[in-house]
């Protein structure tokens, strides 16, 4: 945590890639997550295979999996298509600009990253030249990692759950998260759009 911290806080010690560019902070974390999760392996002299067979390590590679293949996926999607989407929003963003806080949310809820949602989505509403309280809504509005339950908390916490009481319905939708997930965003959205209107 604190190589991370120091990498973040101090540029010059990232390390400069052949074409000048700085090593991204995303790529450090994850290095320096995966060499952790090496030495933790060879200190404790544990038995790689039964890693393999546990249920923990099971459902988080499954999240890991499923989050960085459809943020992946999206993020590529909308990148190629950002000038496309941003010329053909900006009619409908000018007379109804809650279309771009319900573009977010369905961003949000797709790639189950909010991380990557506001890389997507912000840039977008920035060009799209919305106020800046409709932007701040948009962005309270890419929380919605909870709407399709195929997050990483999601998925652990439905594993690990011995009780029963998280659980995904016949529908899918119709989940442990849904109700308090819509209120909380609605409550949200609502809460920033007057706050932004009030300082911006």
């Amino acid at each position: 945590m604190v190589g991370i911290v120091l990498l973040g806080a101090v540029k010059a010690l990232v390390p400069t890639l052949s074409d000048g560019s700085k090593l991204p902070l995303t790529t450090v974390i994850e290095i320096f997550m995966l060499v952790a999760a090496a030495v933790m392996v060879l200190v404790t002299k544990l038995d790689s295979n039964k890693v393999l067979d546990q249920p923990v390590f099971r459902t988080g590679m499954f999240a890991v999996i499923l989050a960085f293949g459809l943020c992946w996926l999206v993020n590529t999607f909308i990148g190629d298509q950002a000038s496309f989407i941003t010329d053909n929003m900006s009619a409908l963003t000018n007379q109804y600009p809650w279309i771009y806080i319900l573009a977010v949310f369905i961003v949000g809820a797709i790639t189950t990253s909010q991380s990557s949602t506001t890389m997507i989505m912000v840039p977008i509403g920035i060009a799209l030249g919305l106020p800046a309280n409709i932007i701040v809504a948009g962005w309270i509005a890419c929380s919605s990692n909870y709407f399709i339950p195929a997050s990483g908390q999601c998925v652990a916490a439905l594993a690990f759950d011995s009780a029963g009481t998280t659980k995904i319905g016949k529908f899918v939708i119709n989940h442990s998260y849904m109700i308090p997930g819509l209120v909380c965003t609605v409550v949200s959205v609502t809460v920033a759009m007057l706050l932004g209107a009030l300082i911006f």
